[in-house]
């Protein structure tokens, strides 16, 4: 008996269309997006891209001049964080993105106009 066919029950070509298929690309789309405050697009922000399911970084990039930023990525469902000095960070959660591209519009407000969420110690005092 044939060996490929002993191993995999397969035959020659069963085991060339199964590595035909594992070599295969997976389809892969782009998620992008742009940053913005009240004013002005933002360049050099951070972005982090986080699987949702397993909360894996999957990595990370700046924002160019304009503002906006791009990762290649496999259909799946992510979150997407941005990271400014004198802003307030943001996380957008729960980004499906399938066999078709998807854009997102981030918006970052500026520490100096952000209310004060700390709760501290004096605004608990009567």
């Amino acid at each position: 008996m044939d060996r490929t066919k002993k191993w995999f029950g397969l035959g020659c070509q069963g085991v060339w269309a199964a590595l035909w298929m594992a070599m295969a690309p997976l389809q892969a789309a782009t998620l992008s997006g742009v940053v913005a405050d009240e004013d002005e697009r933002l360049a050099k922000v951070e972005i982090i891209l986080v699987d949702a399911d397993s909360r894996i970084t999957l990595g990370s990039v700046y924002t160019g001049a304009d503002g906006q930023f791009r990762f290649t990525v496999e259909r799946g469902k992510f979150d997407v964080g941005a990271f400014k000095s004198g802003y307030v960070s943001r996380w957008t959660r729960g980004i499906g993105v399938g066999a078709d591209d998807v854009a997102i519009e981030i918006g970052l407000v500026n520490e100096a106009f952000a209310e004060d969420h700390s709760g501290s110690a004096e605004d608990d005092c009567n």
